[in-house]
């Protein structure tokens, strides 16, 4: 979920944790100060990797129920990359199968501008994040991948879009955080790599305390 750089409170994340009790949250926009002082979070969501310098500012969070171990961020080579922007950690899980996670923020795109910052940078980050997860998935771990892929078309090889599969395909990003304003373009995705499976998934419009809408997702693991 892209946070618009708002504090949990105020963005509707208290909320939604104590509706849905997620076990594992992917944050775009994220202002580390503020989910490090929020108990509810720190309660139901002890392990976190939070960075500064991924995506656009404030940063990027991934906070879980589970133990997180090896970290890291993709953010070369620099023609493609104006700053990191996936934040990707292992999730220590029961069942000892490997599961990796990743947030996204890719740039947005902007025509009026020349090249790197227009969408060609866009579209270069976009397929070097696609590759990226194409190699996990391919080394047999489970993988998880969210965030706001700043595109209303993007689809990542070998995966499938949680919300998509569950008949959702609503769009997610209203310009303005009002609960007035319908949500206008599909920006933000949640997809699943080989050994998942969608139980349910929807884009949660009535959370309006950020330009975003979060996507939701419960799964399962498909042993097959």
């Amino acid at each position: 979920w892209n946070l618009l750089g708002r504090a949990p409170e105020r963005v509707g994340l208290h909320r939604l944790l104590a509706a849905w009790e997620p076990d594992l949250l992917l944050l775009q926009e994220a202002d580390g100060a503020a989910i490090a002082r929020s108990a509810p979070l720190t309660a139901a969501l002890p392990h976190r990797l939070i960075r500064s310098d991924v995506g656009y500012r404030p940063g990027m969070a991934i906070l879980s129920r589970h133990p997180i171990g090896a970290t890291g961020a993709l953010g070369t080579p620099s023609w493609v990359f104006d700053r990191p922007r996936l934040l990707w950690a292992e999730l220590l899980v029961a069942d000892d199968k490997p599961v990796a996670v990743a947030s996204v923020h890719a740039a947005a795109p902007d025509s009026l501008l020349p090249p790197p910052y227009n969408p060609i940078r866009r579209n270069r980050q976009l397929a070097a994040i696609a590759a990226f997860a194409e190699a996990l998935c391919t080394d047999g771990r489970r993988l998880v991948v969210g965030g706001d892929f700043n595109t209303i078309r993007y689809a990542i090889p070998g995966m499938v879009d949680a919300a998509l599969v569950a008949g959702d395909g609503r769009p997610t990003w209203r310009g303005l955080p009002v609960g007035w304003l319908p949500p206008l373009l599909r920006l933000d995705r949640l997809f699943l790599g080989p050994g998942w499976r969608v139980l349910d998934a929807r884009v949660a419009v009535e959370y309006a305390g950020s330009d975003h809408c979060p996507v939701l997702a419960t799964v399962a693991s498909d042993p097959r």
